[in-house]
């Protein structure tokens, strides 16, 4: 009996079911032996989405992000993604892609994703 393996994959899709058809369509020709189990599909939410072909890997940042109306500071918390190779890497493509718009980044997670199907 072949060991399974799970894998984690984002992928931008009208609904479930072309997320999942997706899914299966990318990863079924790289399985050698065995079947392909969808284990769940769920929807999530990024402010943006910074892919990189040449990045390994997949952080998650926590950022908020700062207003201000008539002198009143505003702050609300938003997800983005970053393809990087390092922490660093994905902080840095954040500060270069936001430019000048007022941002604290509070954190800086690595994900299991594998990979970003757009």
């Amino acid at each position: 009996m072949a060991k399974s393996k799970a894998e984690l994959y984002l992928v931008e899709a009208i609904n479930m079911a072309d997320a999942e058809r997706r899914v299966t369509e990318v990863v079924t020709p790289l399985v050698f032996a065995g079947e392909i189990e969808m284990q769940h599909c769920r929807k999530v939410q990024y402010m943006e989405i910074f892919d990189d072909p040449n990045a390994e890997k997949f952080y998650k940042l926590r950022v908020e992000m700062i207003t201000i109306d008539n002198d009143k500071e505003t702050r609300h918390t938003v997800s983005i993604l970053a393809a990087a190779n390092t922490t660093k890497d994905a902080d840095k493509v954040v500060r270069e892609k936001m430019g000048a718009q007022d941002f604290e980044i509070i954190s800086v997670t690595r994900t299991g994703i594998m990979d970003f199907l757009h």
